[in-house]
């Protein structure tokens, strides 16, 4: 479990250590729920064109942007979750969650559960449609050599990507960040609210169809916006930044100027190449000096 950091902006973390983690970042979910959670890769790995990554490093901020301005329509899609209780599924849940009160109460809550169940699952499908409305997401990728992603994200090879460390779980005021990689799916599974309600809510964010896969996408998410916001991460966030096997001398020396002038600092650089023998792309690690950029 992660202990959350009371702090003001995205920071990198430092120890993968599991500790303790202190409440839920959305009030009807389980703290089991994160318990389960899978760490994501220590580094991740945002594609971009080469004028967004300046305004990224000259602001230090994301964009994080709302999943129904995504160029997938099935993003985040309250389909996934099946809201209606069946069989005796009211009943565990009342039981579960009012294990306090009296058996009478209890039978009472039931009655009444399964008499409202469509009401009560219009209501618990209005809830989510409200939450996609207050979340931003920031896509990233497991890997930097993606070619397919160099084409789509990254202005066809004439853009960089740039690797961020970021601690996994983050909380600023009423703002919650969550970090987890994409699960990919040939179809859509509803998974049930009252059997699945600690798997629920990661199910609905990160699970995309199978044709995405190649993205090996990792997203941040943040609940508590209004869908589109910029959020500041400490400059010791970015640890590596690719170039563009079409990004020019010129374009490489001046980024690496832009970073040391913004005060970034042990960061690795690298610029992709064509690999003539495999239709692929390939790193090659530029001259560094004390790993700030290459030499002039």
């Amino acid at each position: 479990m992660y202990n959350i950091p009371p702090i003001p902006i995205l920071i990198p973390y430092y120890d993968r250590k599991v500790e303790n983690f202190s409440g839920s970042f959305f009030a009807d979910v389980p703290n089991t729920t994160l318990e389960k959670f899978d760490l994501p890769p220590k580094v991740i790995y945002h594609y971009t064109k080469l004028n967004t990554a300046e305004l990224i490093i000259k602001g230090h901020k994301l964009n994080f942007s709302n999943p129904d301005r995504f160029n997938d329509p099935f993003d985040m899609m309250e389909d996934l979750i099946d809201f209606k209780a069946h069989g005796t599924q009211a009943k565990n849940w009342v039981n579960n969650k009012f294990k306090s009160r009296g058996r009478k109460e209890r039978r009472k809550l039931t009655r009444r559960a399964n008499e409202i169940g469509d009401q009560f699952a219009d209501f618990r499908r209005q809830g989510f449609s409200s939450l996609k409305e207050q979340t931003g997401v920031c896509c990233f990728s497991k890997s930097p050599s993606k070619t397919l992603m160099w084409s789509h994200y990254a202005d066809a090879h004439k853009g960089i990507c740039i690797g961020f460390e970021i601690y996994p779980f983050q909380r600023r005021h009423l703002t919650t960040m969550m970090i987890g990689e994409v699960a990919y799916s040939e179809r859509i599974i509803a998974k049930n609210y009252y059997e699945y309600e600690e798997e629920i809510l990661r199910h609905w964010i990160f699970t995309k169809s199978h044709i995405w896969s190649y993205e090996e996408e990792v997203r941040a998410i943040l609940f508590g916006t209004d869908g589109q916001c910029l959020f500041d991460f400490d400059k010791g966030c970015i640890k590596e930044i690719y170039y563009g096997c079409k990004v020019t001398d010129e374009e490489i020396l001046s980024f690496q100027n832009l970073l040391d002038e913004h005060g970034y600092k042990h960061y690795s650089s690298y610029r992709m190449k064509i690999d003539k023998s495999t239709f692929d792309i390939k790193t090659e690690k530029l001259n560094q000096q004390n790993e700030n950029g290459p030499k002039a």
